[in-house]
């Protein structure tokens, strides 16, 4: 790439079409590269709680099914806290919009900008004039 700019050549098109296609191609394998790239993810967050069971003479078998299910649990209580909380919610959004309601029907009415008077209007467009003369 420093090569371009530091010879002032342009890339080549057959350059711009391959990158083109690649990014074609990158965009309709989402559907298997997006859980790939999640999987890996996973793979190095839970890579050092293995290797130290493997250190306390566990077989990695062991150690990786250990370390599996205790992140699906995590996975499973914390969908289980926001499940509880998403149904919670929805059982008070009646509550809720009568409160909405209640409130809207309780607040006067602000008078519109044109009601006021010309001279109530410039006074509050602009701020007051300091006279520096005694």
């Amino acid at each position: 790439m420093s090569a371009y700019i530091s010879s002032g050549t342009r890339p080549r098109r057959s350059v711009v079409i391959a990158l083109l296609i690649v990014a074609g191609v990158l965009y309709l394998a989402k559907e298997v590269l997006v859980p790939l790239a999640v999987a890996i993810l996973f793979a190095f967050l839970l890579a050092p709680a293995v290797r130290r069971l493997e250190q306390w003479k566990l077989p990695r078998l062991a150690a990786t099914l250990i370390v599996v299910l205790f992140a699906f649990a995590v996975v499973a209580s914390i969908a289980g806290v926001a499940a509880s909380q998403a149904v919670a919610l929805g059982a008070q959004l009646p509550e809720y919009r009568q409160n909405i309601v209640k409130t809207s029907k309780k607040r006067p009415r602000r008078s519109s900008r044109r009601s006021r008077s010309r001279r109530a209007r410039r006074m509050h467009s602009r701020p007051p004039r300091i006279s520096w003369r005694r």
